[in-house]
């Protein structure tokens, strides 16, 4: 593969790993080219297990894979779909409900699988701070303001209170806080319109992806 692999991609985030030590912009030949964010979280979980942000149980592997899989298959699309006008805030809910139905009470841990922060909290979160902290809150999107403004206020309400606890544990965790800017995100989410998608990325070296690491960049 040639430099521009990366960019034939045509996905984002996309990474090179391996090969000689090049500038960032100029990935090796050598490298092997990765993107998609599923893809490459579970990857940095492979390469660090002892942080075991992927379970070493096999059945809450799976459980943790199938919740990946219903990200990818159910709850982005519906939240993007909202977002760029072409579905009803229906279906934008209805992804909310699925995360809401995964997450236990309270009392038996702050996330998706209790208190062990997982690969499927890095997976929801990001979708949740884009789609609910920023578009619904705000009204930034292709959607009748209108429409978001009701669903702003039916956010707020008795149903969702679990879901607005799980965004405040996930919006309290120190890597959310360094990472996270939600008026920044306004002005990057409001002047595209949704015409182009916008990437932000730390660029990790192999060595650096320890348990720690991870953690704090919310991995």
């Amino acid at each position: 593969m040639s430099h521009g692999s990366l960019r034939r991609l045509c996905q984002v985030p996309a990474i090179a790993y391996g090969g000689p030590d090049v500038p960032p912009n100029q990935p090796s030949p050598e490298s092997a080219k990765i993107a998609e964010s599923l893809v490459l979280i579970q990857f940095f979980a492979d390469l660090a297990p002892e942080s075991d942000l992927l379970p070493q149980d096999a059945l809450d592997k799976a459980k943790v894979r199938f919740f990946l899989d219903t990200v990818s298959n159910k709850i982005q699309p519906s939240l993007s779909r909202w977002a760029l006008g072409t579905a009803t805030y229906e279906g934008f809910f209805e992804a909310l409900d699925a995360i809401q139905d995964q997450l236990p009470p309270v009392e038996e841990g702050k996330y998706i699988f209790g208190d062990e922060f997982t690969l499927a909290d890095i997976a929801v979160a990001p979708f949740l701070g884009r789609s609910v902290l920023i578009q619904l809150k705000h009204g930034f999107g292709k959607f009748d303001k209108e429409e978001a403004k009701r669903g702003w206020e039916l956010f707020q309400g008795p149903k969702y209170e679990r879901l607005r606890r799980y965004i405040d544990d996930i919006t309290a965790r120190p890597s959310w806080q360094s990472t996270f800017d939600e008026v920044r995100g306004m002005i990057q989410v409001k002047p595209v319109c949704f015409s182009r998608r916008f990437l932000f990325l730390h660029r990790p070296t192999s060595s650096s992806l320890t348990p720690h690491a991870l953690h704090e960049w919310g991995l």
